[in-house]
């Protein structure tokens, strides 16, 4: 495996590597740990375990390939704030990569010009929706889950 994730921002086209020194162990083991309850309830879960958590974690999983959205919860349902799509293994990372794309078409959201084709695996990419502005006191915890989101995927 390569030592580095290639992050990829869908709205600016920003690039950047991940490698496994921007997580702590404890970063990583908390979101693996969110990852399993979501993926395993098929539901989104609380972010952190306190009570009237407001920030939710939804995850769903495509082979090697998973799809996480972290939102506020509303009435009714959840805001989305930010969505990222991991790839672990280039297998299905085409079919990820256009359905990021497709889905920030669908909100009528314009991606970075040039990014015609993933990264080559591992790769993180992320979307961050325009609600995310409405929303600064959450956006911090929301935009800086990638490294140790990426790293709990790639190595789960």
């Amino acid at each position: 495996m390569t030592g580095y994730v290639a992050a990829v921002d869908l709205v600016t086209g920003q690039r950047s590597r991940l490698t496994r020194q921007d997580s702590e162990d404890r970063d990583i083991d908390w979101i693996t740990g969110l990852l399993d309850q979501a993926l395993t309830s098929g539901s989104s879960v609380p972010l952190r375990p306190r009570p009237g958590e407001p920030l939710r974690l939804h995850a769903e999983a495509w082979g090697k390939s998973v799809v996480v959205t972290v939102g506020l919860i509303a009435n009714p349902g959840v805001i989305p704030l930010v969505t990222y799509g991991i790839c672990r293994k280039g297998s299905g990372a085409g079919r990820l990569w256009a359905q990021m794309l497709e889905a920030m078409a669908a909100a009528q959201l314009p991606s970075s010009p040039g990014l015609t084709t993933p990264p080559q695996a591992p790769w993180i990419a992320r979307i961050g929706w325009p609600t995310i502005l409405d929303h600064p006191d959450h956006a911090a915890v929301a935009s800086g889950m990638a490294p140790p989101l990426a790293w709990a995927w790639v190595e789960s």
